[in-house]
């Protein structure tokens, strides 16, 4: 029989079979069958050799590190939930430094599948940092997400990427005496295709609004990306909306300028985490500290539930276009990718038919919707309040021939560019 070591192959041997390799070495091996390769799962044969762990592992710095691929798994025996320093092998946690080999290019989902062939009791617990102050504390342990015995699978938690090539967090197993057997955590990685948003009036360049306020009664968190990069565009996210001074909304608001370009939206259920602190205008920015993953671009939903609405509306100069979504199953987070338009100038108000929308050209189009926002009732100040005293940009609450000055040299003008 053909030797599969001798032919390349790697060295397989299904239980039953002896590889000693005393004397003779190849006539003492038994190797796997060509025909029972054949038979294999391909995931079976390609994939890599679990990491073990290595004690002692229950701290942060003693951590066991792990660079997994989408084929990759760990594995080791826990029995306890301890991390202190005399604590023994038999009654400590299990902690992991594990590093994604992931594609910075897309978006990504990596499912981490915690199974034991003995008493089930572990659970998997995904790591980061609490800031304070606006300080995160590097020594800090703070659960993202913990395994649940009532997902479907059982017992996983998952993570997503994007804009990172090789993002890292800590991932924490406890146990219990009756935990003995070893546990194995197998990780999953798959490319998720954000939803391309097209609407009738593309959204213009400029200020732009993301809300789940009045769409969903989760609560809920935005992420704002680069659609190009995927790398996350800093301080672009928000989990609740600011009423007021002293009140605040679980949905969640982020309202930032952009140029034109592509960008990717994030929607999580609230208290999910990424790298990035809450700026000022989230009202979680009020709370004395947070949680925070410690690389860009992995992203951490710590809600189990399997359904619930992710609607928002996304609005521009032009209006609101609403978006009706749903969250795709346990800790799961919903990406949309959505394109910003340039207009041709600040005149660039219609397109034919004296439609109200940007169209890259000025015509009598854009003259037409400027003067029906001017004389209707009520005014469309967005489109005409564009001139104060002496016919200089700006906006002054009043609509007067000081705005017909502006719109008109504006007009006149042209395309920038």
């Amino acid at each position: 029989m053909l030797s599969p070591r001798r032919a390349g192959w790697p060295f397989l041997a299904p239980p039953g079979f002896c590889t000693e390799q005393a004397g003779n070495a190849d006539a003492r091996t038994m190797l796997l069958p060509l025909a029972l390769i054949a038979v294999l799962p391909l995931a079976v044969l390609l994939a890599d050799p679990p990491v073990s762990e290595i004690e002692p592992n229950q701290t942060r710095p003693t951590a066991t590190p792990a660079t997994l691929s989408s084929t990759g798994s760990i594995t080791g025996v826990c029995r306890g939930f301890l991390d202190t320093p005399e604590s023994t092998a038999n009654d400590t946690r299990d902690i992991w430094r594990i590093t994604l080999a992931a594609n910075p290019l897309v978006v990504q989902k990596h499912t981490l599948q915690l199974t034991t062939s003995g008493t089930q009791g572990h659970t998997g617990t995904v790591v980061g940092v609490l800031a304070t102050g606006g300080v995160a504390d590097p020594d800090s342990m703070f659960s993202l997400q913990s395994t649940s015995i009532n997902t479907v699978p059982a017992r996983f938690c998952q993570v997503y990427t994007l804009g990172n090539a090789a993002p890292s967090f800590l991932y924490r197993v406890t146990g219990s005496s009756a935990s003995s057997s070893p546990y194995t955590v197998t990780l999953t990685s798959e490319t998720v295709s954000p939803t391309q948003l097209t609407f009738p009036c593309p959204l213009a360049a400029g200020s732009i609004k993301f809300t789940t306020v009045n769409r969903t009664t989760l609560n809920t968190k935005l992420f704002l990306f680069d659609g190009a990069t995927l790398a996350p565009i800093p301080g672009a996210i928000n989990d609740d909306t600011v009423l007021s001074p002293t009140s605040g909304s679980p949905q969640s608001t982020l309202v930032r300028t952009l140029a034109a370009g592509s960008y990717i939206l994030a929607i999580a259920n609230g208290g999910a985490v990424d790298d990035r602190p809450p700026p000022a205008d989230d009202r979680a920015a009020t709370q004395s500290s947070w949680s925070l993953t410690e690389s860009p671009g992995l992203l951490v939903n710590g809600s189990s539930s399997a359904t619930g609405s992710f609607s928002f509306t996304v609005s521009d100069m032009f209006g609101d276009r609403e978006v009706n979504a749903t969250k795709p199953g346990a800790y799961g987070i919903a990406f949309f990718r959505l394109t910003v338009a340039a207009r041709c100038g600040n005149a660039d108000l219609g397109r034919q038919g004296g439609v109200a929308c940007h169209d890259g050209a000025l015509d009598n189009n854009d003259l037409i919707v400027f003067i029906n926002a001017f004389f209707q009732v009520p005014p469309n100040y967005v489109f005409t309040d564009v001139g104060t005293t002496g016919g200089v940009r700006g906006s002054d609450g009043i609509l007067n021939n000081n705005d017909w000055i502006v719109y008109i040299d504006d007009f006149f003008n042209g395309c920038p560019g």
